[in-house]
């Protein structure tokens, strides 16, 4: 690719997570974050959005609640991340509330 061109990526991951977030911290400015997440049959008690936060505040988020669907996944899109910021999703897991 050439400077200056734009390019799509897609990534597709199952993970057993050690922190009870998903976010992106951009080292260079992204037009878009198009997460999904499905929980399955273990959604979390509590989801929280995450935008432009500072990478510390990832352990006490104060964004949006989110609902899961039927299939026990949400869907969230950030638009224009700024570098270095976190960008995602944090739960509280089932039972600890």
């Amino acid at each position: 690719m050439r400077r200056g061109e734009r390019h799509d990526v897609g990534l597709r991951v199952r993970a057993n997570m050690r922190e009870p977030h998903y976010i992106c911290v951009p080292r260079h400015p992204c037009d878009l974050f198009d997460l999904h997440v499905r929980f399955g049959d273990r959604v979390p008690d509590r989801i929280v959005v995450l935008e432009k936060a500072f990478q510390n505040d990832t352990r006490f988020p104060r964004g949006a609640v989110l609902e899961t669907d039927d299939a026990g996944e949400v869907h969230v899109r950030f638009r224009h991340l700024a570098p270095g910021f976190a960008y995602g999703i944090r739960w509280q897991p089932a039972g600890l509330g």
